[in-house]
């Protein structure tokens, strides 16, 4: 992990995460624009994230859930004041884009099917947010109706223009069944392995809930080709997901309804 190491003054931290801090070595790792994400160096790790208020909810629900069904780390604080405050203790394993494992395309596929089937299989009678498909179809009736898409997923999906790739939505959205867990965006660097490639858990749930599976492993496919630079995996991985729960129509509509609902 190469981090920059920075200072954070204590005192505009929240009170539940303060004793945490004190002490303890800080870097920033931060990916996002919207929001500043912390590496806390103490007792294994810890990682602090900082964005704005009513922004953190969802994503430290679905965590909180996912821990208590063996998937990710343990969520310590969340806390909405002026901005939202997530504290989780940090997951053991590395993300599974790193290189060491991208040298063994056959073994990251195979793992990343089981590991995204492991989670789809949970009972998600319990999981806390629900509805996820629907809201993103809505938003994508919308996201036309407006002339805004992303061309990129309609020509992934082989879709000839957008009008076809919002007809073959229309006709084929009862088709989708809002029936696993989604970890939302199910991409390598939120896969966690250890060295030798064993499972690890699941981070960064920010569009988790309850939904169609295919969402997920659309995530999963396209990360593989991108990060291997190939379309030679999508097969293993799916015979390591398992066949039996693949439908290539409701796979599409995925990719239809994505290039409706892209935010970069």
């Amino acid at each position: 992990m190469c981090l920059e190491k920075i200072e954070l003054d204590i005192n505009l931290m929240p009170d539940e995460i303060k004793s945490y801090l004190i002490g303890s070595k800080i870097y920033d790792s931060s990916c996002s624009q919207r929001a500043k994400t912390y590496f806390i160096d103490k007792n294994g790790g810890y990682f602090l994230k900082i964005s704005p208020k009513n922004t953190l909810e969802h994503q430290a629900a679905m965590i909180d859930y996912f821990h208590s069904k063996q998937m990710t780390s343990r969520l310590c604080a969340y806390i909405s004041t002026d901005s939202d405050y997530m504290l989780m203790e940090k997951v053991n394993g590395e993300s599974s884009y790193e290189e060491k494992f991208l040298r063994e395309p056959e073994k990251l596929a195979i793992v990343t099917g089981k590991s995204l089937r492991k989670l789809h299989d949970i009972n998600p009678k319990n999981c806390p947010k629900k509805g996820i498909t629907k809201k993103l179809i809505k938003i994508a009736h919308k996201n036309y109706k407006e002339n805004n898409y992303d061309a990129w997923f309609l020509d992934y999906g082989d879709f000839e223009s957008v009008q076809g790739g919002y007809d073959f939505l229309c006709r084929n959205e009862h088709k989708l069944v809002e029936d696993v867990n989604l970890h939302g965006d199910a991409c390598l660097p939120n896969i966690m392995l250890d060295d030798d490639f064993n499972f690890m858990g699941f981070i960064d749930f920010e569009g988790g809930g309850i939904g169609d599976r295919h969402f997920d492993i659309l995530w999963a496919i396209w990360s593989l080709q991108h990060n291997l630079e190939s379309n030679d995996y999508m097969n293993i991985f799916l015979d390591s997901y398992g066949r039996d729960k693949f439908d290539t129509d409701r796979y599409n509509l995925c990719i239809a309804i994505q290039a409706f609902t892209w935010e970069d």
